[in-house]
């Protein structure tokens, strides 16, 4: 067994920043879906608020689908479509984050830890 391990630092917060946004955005447009899909009352105070809210989130979606209507369930494609897109997008910022971060090889030596090299993510 190899006393050489590979680390890397923590997560920077900007990509525990990104994590906590991406995560609001997408319960928003699940619950945004789930009140479309079942029919919610548009002028009740919460689901005007909610649509009101991921209005903005989902416009630039909204004419590359059609609402599909399926026995009097709606369902709206374009807040599907917008979920994939923004975890994509999120993805791809994290993955930024994740490959510039420095690794390390290090040595254990009983309870110490001893820098060999540092590790390039290119």
């Amino acid at each position: 067994m190899s006393n050489v391990e590979t680390i890397s630092r923590p997560a920077s917060w900007i990509a525990r920043l990104i994590l906590n946004i991406i995560g609001i955005i997408e319960a928003l447009l699940g619950f945004r879906f789930l009140l479309k899909f079942l029919g919610a009352n548009p002028n009740a105070q919460f689901t005007s608020f909610l649509y009101d809210l991921t209005a903005p989130i989902v416009a630039p979606f909204l004419s590359v689908f059609r609402v599909t209507l399926v026995e009097g369930f709606v369902i709206e494609w374009a807040t599907i479509l917008a979920m994939v897109v923004y975890s994509f997008i999120a993805s791809v910022i994290l993955k930024f984050f994740v490959m510039s971060r420095p690794t390390y090889r290090v040595v254990k030596e009983g309870h110490d830890r001893r820098l060999i090299s540092n590790v390039h993510n290119h």
